[in-house]
């Protein structure tokens, strides 16, 4: 798992290395002594899309060639559906939303996805449909061109790893060592503290009777977050992640996420997206149900199957306006 963490880390920052130095190369090349600073004015309005400063949302407000009066703001949703293996074989149906709003320096972002399962569940050998939810709430403000403060707040339902709400709660600094046109690569590293609340009632469970109670997990946290967007071409773009949380209070707890996702444009306002996402999710739940099946297996009693590591392949449509 760390090995594959490190190799996409690796890949992701040799990609960044390697446009950077192509676009400084191609820079040098066809620059001019009176192009280097764009003086020409924004929007006056108070609201703004920030169409004439191209991705802003994925900038750093340092970097761009002016600051705008307006309050800048972006919408991007989308609707996609997913295949995933795991603990559960589920087929899902999810929208996504994202608004971004930046006023000067600060940028607020604001995420949340809502998805309708149908899965089989390996650990009750059934079927069932769920609903569920992932919300992000960040701040940024930038210090420097390269450096950032953040604080924010991340929440989900996960019926599918039997998770029934986490948050985490996080502060830290986000550091931007390439941020151009057509690539931005930034890591967030951040000290958070989070709370898990697990779904032991709701979910009928025919032979697992004597299962202990499992109290809400609460423990500090280490947030981090590697992020590439990488224009292609006009019409392509890439998209790597990987999301990291560490639980202080039982250092084997973990929640590993690593994503990769290609954004094709159709339109001005319309991509095809594909991605492929690789999770893994150790905590106190999950180390008590193996242990749990386990001592069932010993005994010759009936057990299901309890995983930790699920993929997802997903297609959709995104809109952005």
């Amino acid at each position: 798992m760390w090995k594959m963490m490190f190799c996409t880390l690796i890949i992701g920052v040799l990609t960044a290395q390697l446009v950077w130095d192509n676009k400084s190369g191609a820079q040098e090349q066809t620059a001019h002594p009176d192009s280097t600073t764009n003086t020409e004015p924004v929007e006056s309005s108070w609201l703004s899309n920030g169409k004439e400063l191209g991705t802003w949302w994925d900038k750093n407000p340092k970097t761009l060639p002016s600051l705008p009066e307006a309050l800048l703001y972006h919408l991007e949703g989308s609707y996609s559906l997913t295949k995933n293996t795991g603990v559960v074989e589920l087929d899902s149906r999810s929208l996504n939303l994202q608004l971004y709003l930046r006023k000067g320096l600060t940028t607020s972002e604001t995420s949340y996805s809502l998805a309708k399962n149908k899965m089989e569940i390996k650990l009750q050998n059934g079927f069932g449909e769920t609903e569920e939810y992932y919300y992000h709430q960040g701040l940024y403000h930038a210090i420097t061109d390269k450096i950032s403060l953040t604080v924010g707040t991340i929440g989900d339902r996960n019926l599918s790893k039997f998770i029934d709400k986490r948050t985490v709660h996080y502060g830290g600094l986000i550091y931007t060592p390439f941020d151009t046109e057509d690539l931005t690569l930034s890591f967030i590293g951040a000290y958070g503290q989070t709370k898990i609340t697990y779904l032991m009632s709701e979910i009928p469970w025919p032979y697992i009777e004597d299962f202990p109670s499992m109290e809400a997990y609460k423990s500090g946290a280490m947030y981090f977050l590697e992020s590439l967007n990488w224009q292609i071409s006009p019409s392509v773009g890439l998209s790597q992640k990987i999301r990291h949380l560490g639980y202080f209070d039982d250092p084997e707890f973990y929640n590993t996420e690593i994503s990769l996702e290609i954004n094709t444009t159709l339109t001005e306002s319309i991509s095809l997206i594909t991605g492929y996402t690789l999770e893994i999710d150790k905590n106190s739940f999950t180390k008590t149900m193996i242990d749990y099946l386990a001592a069932r297996r010993a005994s010759g009693k009936d057990s299901g199957s309890m995983e930790t590591k699920a993929t997802s392949i997903n297609v959709g449509l995104q809109f952005s306006f």
